[in-house]
């Protein structure tokens, strides 16, 4: 859970800067923000090891805490981070709960939001956490590119090619995998990706992106045809759902 939990440190320690303002002498961040942090965490393991129960309890916990201050951008800390580790599971149903947060959240976090829901714009890129810039800057030019008639092989190589560099240049797994998921959601091929989000998923026991990038691996080799690739994918997809092992 030590790689999660850092990935939110940063982005959840800068959007608490108001209630640790004043604080000079106490470095600490308040209990309940701590505690909160620890949930989101936890909240996002559960998911990626397939428990979804565990999860949805964690991911509420953390909520009911920051729901304590009334304010909107700390709440959506949570929602945000949720939102993103259902995406790394490839399940791009939307951030609906960032809705209601959408009026009083920072342009940072409606950018964000945007982000994975697939709704990016051209501006937003400027709003993003510097660790996403990068990506998303990718993706608009990604975007503008299908909107041409006749955009040349060379260029949309080159900007497949940036959007694979920037998700490599992610620090760990799970900004990793979010980052791949976020490049598929964006329409770059599956055959370019499947490979490192199963080895990033099955390097970290995570069961749930795990099954669903074994699945995109197996929807791309049965186009292809690679029929010793395809077996291999469905006996290791058969050992993670092996009794014990199924996601709830």
């Amino acid at each position: 859970m030590s790689c999660i939990r850092s990935t939110l440190l940063l982005s959840f320690t800068l959007a608490a800067g108001l209630a640790l303002s004043g604080c000079a002498n106490k470095p600490s961040p308040p209990g309940f923000l701590s505690a909160a942090q620890t949930a989101m965490a936890r909240g996002s393991q559960a998911y990626l090891e397939g428990d979804s129960r565990r999860s949805a309890i964690e991911y509420q916990r953390a909520v009911q805490l920051l729901s304590q201050t009334g304010r909107a951008d700390l709440i959506a800390k949570a929602v945000l981070t949720q939102c993103a580790a259902a995406v790394t599971g490839l399940e791009f149903k939307g951030c609906l709960a960032f809705d209601a947060l959408a009026q009083d959240a920072s342009q940072a976090d409606q950018a964000y939001a945007r982000l994975l829901n697939g709704e990016l714009q051209a501006k937003d890129v400027v709003n993003l956490p510097d660790t996403h810039r990068q990506l998303g800057r990718a993706m608009a030019k990604f975007i503008a590119l299908k909107g041409q008639a006749q955009p040349t092989e060379a260029e949309l190589a080159a900007v497949l090619s940036e959007g694979l560099a920037a998700a490599q240049a992610q620090t760990g797994p799970f900004s990793q995998l979010l980052a791949l998921a976020l490049l598929r959601r964006y329409g770059w091929p599956d055959g370019l990706l499947w490979p490192s989000g199963v080895s990033l998923a099955e390097a970290q026991g995570w069961r749930r992106p795990l099954l669903a990038w074994l699945e995109v691996g197996l929807q791309e080799k049965n186009r292809s045809g690679d029929v010793i690739t395809r077996e291999r994918l469905l006996r290791q997809r058969q050992r993670v759902l092996e009794p014990g092992s199924r996601p709830r």
